[in-house]
């Protein structure tokens, strides 16, 4: 891939087949056996260009996940009576839990392999790992592994005096060795996603990583123009020579007081304080020809930094508000997917960003605000802002645009992660074979996700005596994350199909944001282009491919 697709601050800078080896590099094989022998092990070598001695000094350790009757735990050891003589993943059932296991298990590897100051890894898939979503879900988690949090804006300073504990990773290249079953249309496609889904959970760290001294609403929009501009010209340089064939792009912003003229009186008054003006940025992506509607819209709730406002948060809960970005900091990451995966939808990824300061201005507990969807809204907690952003966001999105189905994703409530810990995510739907595709799709990427329900007490809780609904309620003080999911449901139209993920828990590991939520929806984007497609199987020349090789390095047309 292009350069300038790949993470700003740390990850891998080149992604390629390998022809040379020059550099100091780690070998990771993936077999489904215990050890490589035989003729399997023979065959590796040949494709492997170094020699047998230079092989046995290069490999550093092994990982595997435990048998179905170990403990889950990470093995970092040698394999062989030869030290440090290769690297190897043991691939079991693709379930749940096995694939936990081996998250765990690639993480801890890498960990070792980035402090070994090594420059490249080396994959080698033995032919007997057919399974085309393993091989994507191992390239995909070996490069969202291979990752230092960004913790803000590097430019003009030293690393080495910024923080001393935070240093790129050395391991810039990430080399695949070839095989035959690579030689297909098919596999090259999970190959490419397994890319992207690690890219663009990498890109979301970043963003959602970087401080709020930095991060502002002005930057938010600036790096959404940037993502557009940067994908428009990527599909300029592509060769189809009919441009109504290649996806349109384009990107709208309502912000400060159009926001207001838009009768989004609610997600004004959360950032009517800050210097900073709030506003919703909408990203259109148009790969359908054959439609005009967007089938897709997902939001991300973009609070840059949360003071709470006038209900303030207290110390331990304040310093670590710059995350209140996260969801979209996802539906970013996800944007700039969407072209190269090349998907044939129409796709709206939007942000509703906004910095909840206090000033004289700052909106107050007890006032009544009617939001664009005409529902009065009585303040019971300016700290529930979130979802007056997105509410006022939802109604103009579905008044301007009707997508068919509209996810949410935000940083909601602390309530979700008393009920479901700090590592799931709680989902909640109108419409449940949407919910059952997200949470599918969520297993496939190792994004726990759980469903959360909606009943009639929590709709009852976010009503109020002097208004149509409260955003906080005071008579009620359990349920929270289901009381935040019925009062957004008031503002989804009847034939909206509608997914509101809060991922409050596993986005924030440490006060670092993880990306959690963007490969579970890339992926469920993924799934749903596939719906309906029937594409054979076939053996092709690589030159007559999307994803060639120029130079040794993989680039995407």
């Amino acid at each position: 891939l292009r350069n300038t697709y790949l993470i700003k601050h740390f990850s891998f800078k080149t992604i390629s087949f390998v022809d040379t080896n020059k550099t100091k590099t780690a070998l990771l094989v993936v077999s489904k056996e215990e050890v490589l022998k035989g003729e399997e092990f023979e065959d590796f070598r040949k494709k492997n260009p170094l020699t047998l001695e230079e092989f046995k000094k290069q490999g550093v350790a092994s990982f595997h996940i435990p048998k179905k009757n170990e403990s889950e735990a990470t093995d970092i050891s040698t394999l062989t009576t030869s030290p440090n003589y290769f690297t190897r993943v043991i691939l079991l059932k693709n379930d749940t839990e096995k694939r936990s296991a081996l998250v765990k298990s690639i993480q801890g590897i890498l960990s070792k392999l980035m402090s070994l100051n090594l420059n490249a890894i080396q994959v080698n898939f033995s032919n007997k790992i057919e399974d085309l979503d393993q091989r994507r879900f191992i390239i995909s988690q070996i490069i969202s592994s291979n990752y230092i949090p960004n913790t803000g804006d590097f430019s003009g300073l030293s690393r080495d005096k910024y923080r001393k504990s935070i240093q790129p990773t050395t391991i810039e290249e990430l080399r695949i060795f070839e095989d035959d079953i690579f030689n297909r249309h098919d596999a090259r496609d999970k190959f490419n996603q397994g890319i992207l889904l690690g890219q663009a959970k990498n890109y979301t760290r970043d963003i959602a990583n970087t401080r709020a001294n930095v991060a502002t609403c002005e930057f938010m929009e600036e790096e959404a123009l940037k993502v557009v501009e940067e994908t428009k010209q990527e599909l300029s340089r592509t060769e189809e020579e009919d441009l109504e064939e290649k996806p349109q792009i384009s990107m709208e912003v309502v912000k400060g007081k159009d926001l207001l003229k838009e009768k989004m009186n609610l997600f004004h008054a959360v950032g009517g304080s800050s210097e900073s003006e709030p506003r919703l940025v909408i990203m259109k992506y148009k790969g359908n020809k054959d439609s005009e509607n967007f089938s897709h819209c997902i939001l991300g709730k973009g609070l840059t930094f949360d003071t709470g406002g006038v209900n303030l948060k207290p110390t331990g809960y304040l310093e670590s508000m710059f995350l209140d970005k996260h969801g979209a900091c996802n539906s970013l990451g996800v944007f700039r997917s969407l072209a190269k995966l090349n998907l044939k939808m129409n796709i709206i990824c939007a942000m509703a960003v906004a910095e909840n300061s206090i000033d004289s201005k700052s909106y107050r507990p007890s006032d009544i605000i009617t939001s664009r969807k005409g529902y009065t809204v009585e303040i019971g907690n300016t700290d529930a802002e979130g979802r007056l952003c997105l509410v006022d966001a939802m109604t103009y999105i579905q008044d301007k645009y009707t997508p068919e189905v509209l996810i949410d994703m935000a940083t909601l409530t602390g309530a979700c992660m008393v009920a479901l810990g700090s590592d799931i995510a709680g989902a909640m739907s109108n419409n449940y074979p949407l919910l059952k595709s997200v949470l599918s799709a969520s297993e496939e990427v190792n994004e726990s996700l759980w469903e959360l329900p909606i009943k009639r007490e929590h709709r009852q809780a976010v009503t109020s005596k002097c208004a149509d609904l409260t955003n906080s309620s005071s008579s009620d003080r359990f349920g929270g994350a289901s009381q935040a999911g019925a009062f957004l449901e008031a503002f989804v139209e009847k034939d909206t199909k509608w997914v509101h993920l809060d991922i409050a828990g596993p986005a924030d590991s440490g006060s670092i944001g993880t990306g959690f939520g963007t490969k579970t929806i890339l992926n469920y984007l993924i799934n749903e282009n596939k719906k309906g497609e029937t594409k054979e199987t076939t053996e092709v020349p690589l030159e007559d491919l999307k994803l060639v090789t120029k130079n040794s390095v993989l680039s995407y047309i």
